[in-house]
């Protein structure tokens, strides 16, 4: 409506499945509602953050670039990996994935842009940013 910049954020909790796993779902569920306060606590009041499903997030990040949410998602990234996690008494390190695409003209799309990112973020290793093209940019032709 006001064609300030908005981006979309998706998270996912790498290898989540072994958590449950190893400790139980009582204890994976604890490991998602951590994750969730931290998420939430690297970003501002006017972001919305949302469990998406299962063991993803999604962010919408108001007045905010595709640049600036990449950003933001590298330091949850970052705040994530570097913090151990006391699961029934084993410290254990949990990382996550992130996907970011700038909004587009249909909800649908940009979040599926920040799907697709996330999961080459996955292929690409875990534990990383990946940020979706923008289809709206111009696209660069090679000289012949």
């Amino acid at each position: 409506r006001t064609r300030a910049p908005l981006s979309c954020l998706m998270a996912d909790i790498d290898q989540f499945k072994q958590i449950n796993d190893r400790f139980g779902h009582p204890a994976g569920d604890e490991v998602i509602r951590r994750i969730a306060q931290a998420l939430a606590e690297s970003v501002r009041l006017e972001d919305v953050i949302c469990r998406y499903g299962g063991e993803e997030f999604a962010v919408i990040m108001p007045n905010t670039g595709a640049d600036r949410a990449v950003l933001v998602a590298e330091r949850m990234r970052r705040r994530l990996s570097e913090t151990p996690f006391d699961v029934q008494g084993d410290q254990i390190a949990i990382t996550a994935s992130f996907g970011v695409a700038a909004a587009q003209s249909e909800v649908q799309a940009t979040i599926a842009l920040a799907d697709d990112a996330l999961y080459r973020a996955k292929r690409g290793g875990r534990n990383r940013v990946e940020r979706a093209p923008d289809p709206l940019a111009p696209i660069a032709v090679p000289a012949a």
